[in-house]
């Protein structure tokens, strides 16, 4: 299954210290490089986000598909 996720329900995950979550839904999960970024300038989480962009299960990746992902945002 394919998730596309904003910065607010990773930041709320980390936050009460249920990311774990999506893993155990998804297995893996993939994020825009923006959503990284974004995620970074949380000073209060800074060692919880650096730790959650280790994981292994986690993939920073960058949108190949410009096309369909506008059109899919726009869905939104």
């Amino acid at each position: 299954m394919i998730v596309v996720s904003d910065t607010s329900p990773v930041r709320g995950l980390i936050a009460i210290g249920q990311i774990s979550l999506l893993q155990q839904l998804f297995s893996e999960i993939f994020i825009r490089l923006l959503l990284k970024r974004e995620l970074l300038r949380i000073e209060f989480l800074k060692t919880e986000i650096a730790a959650f962009l280790r994981y292994d299960w986690v993939h920073v990746k960058p949108i190949e598909h410009h096309k369909e992902y506008n059109a899919f945002s726009k869905l939104r």
